[in-house]
């Protein structure tokens, strides 16, 4: 995680497994997970964020950022959100795992 003045980057590494012949592309979005209480909120915790990916023949890694807004050194930190895949190109298929959860907690270290 990189950190900013009153936000953080999390950084979310895509990976391209079993075969990298060829373009493809897939699109990301930042969801929440459910309704509870632990669910973490768009333009509150996190900034939405949705793309597309496109890996290149023979590429295998991509990085999607996620800016965490600040809630205050006070604050403490236990929510989740996801990233989820979806729709790609090319006859690709995306993992039966499509969704990637982000659990955002205050690092105790850090509140010293």
């Amino acid at each position: 995680m990189r950190h900013a003045a009153n936000q953080s980057d999390c950084v979310i590494n895509i990976k391209r497994i079993h075969d990298a012949d060829g373009e493809v592309s897939v699109k990301y979005r930042t969801i929440e997970i459910d309704s509870g209480e632990r669910t973490a909120r768009a333009d509150i915790d996190f900034e939405k964020t949705e793309g597309t990916l496109t890996f290149g023949h023979n590429e295998t890694q991509k990085e999607v950022v996620v800016k965490i807004l600040f809630k205050g050194e006070s604050e403490e930190r236990d929510e989740i959100f996801g990233l989820k895949l979806y729709d790609p190109s090319n006859g690709v298929k995306v993992s039966k795992r499509d969704v990637c959860h982000i659990e955002l907690v205050q690092d105790a270290k850090a509140a010293r």
